[in-house]
């Protein structure tokens, strides 16, 4: 399981945009399942 949670250079979330990204969303105070939902139905698109 571990080598599907690491980081690489295609995934890169310690990136300051991604983290940004995450707390304007509130994704971090979700719970596990909701946070993972939630980041997968994004699109991004406005």
């Amino acid at each position: 399981m571990d080598n599907y949670l690491k980081e690489t250079k295609i995934l890169d979330y310690s990136n300051v945009s991604i983290q940004e990204l995450l707390e304007q969303r509130g994704w971090k105070d979700l719970d596990t399942v909701s946070r993972v939902k939630a980041i997968y139905n994004f699109s991004g698109m406005k």
